[in-house]
């Protein structure tokens, strides 16, 4: 393993954006998207779902992103949480 950021809250998944290879999404347990950019972690989150997101038995929180084909045109993307 390479720890590639420092300054996030339990990590749970990590993924890319289709044609983007300057950013990675990583998605916090506790209901953060967070952005590395070029190897630096960006601040504020992308987007911060804690307000409505229980993350504190084993398989809560958010859970994955996917983003959609043409997200370079839409910027569209889904999540998946549970409480």
């Amino acid at each position: 393993a390479v720890r590639i950021a420092a300054g996030m809250s339990t990590p749970s998944g990590v993924a890319a954006a289709p044609g983007d290879n300057t950013r990675l999404f990583v998605i916090e347990r506790t209901g953060k998207i967070r952005i590395i950019k070029n190897g630096v972690l960006q601040v504020p989150p992308l987007l911060n779902l804690s307000s409505g997101i229980i993350s504190s038995g084993y398989d809560q929180g958010l859970l994955g992103i996917a983003f959609h084909p043409d997200f370079a045109q839409n910027r569209l993307f889904f999540v998946n949480y549970t409480n």
